[in-house]
């Protein structure tokens, strides 16, 4: 990447301030071999928002979400549980 191309990589476009004021519970998944500037923005997410927790998975990279699916869903759905915001299935209608 020419220098432009890594300034826009390192450059966050989160403000801190901002980033303080979130409310909601916040999970962050990253791939163990993601691009360090990505890891650099995801550690100031999770320093600012106040119910922010950061997962590293193991052998994946940058699309964690299509490189380990199932995973993925294990950590989304422990993080939903725990924060509570687990809907409970609602019987399925169907309109005629």
């Amino acid at each position: 990447l020419d220098n432009y191309g890594m300034r826009a990589l390192t450059n966050y476009p989160q403000r801190e301030s901002e980033l303080k004021k979130m409310q909601v519970a916040t999970l962050i998944l990253l791939g163990e071999n993601e691009l360090p500037a990505f890891k650099r923005c995801g550690e100031l997410i999770r320093r600012s928002v106040p119910r922010c927790s950061r997962t590293y998975l193991p052998e994946v990279g940058h699309l964690c979400i299509l490189e380990a699916p199932a995973r993925v869903c294990t950590h989304i759905d422990a993080h939903l549980r725990l924060a509570g915001t687990v809907a409970r299935a609602q019987p399925h209608t169907v309109l005629g």
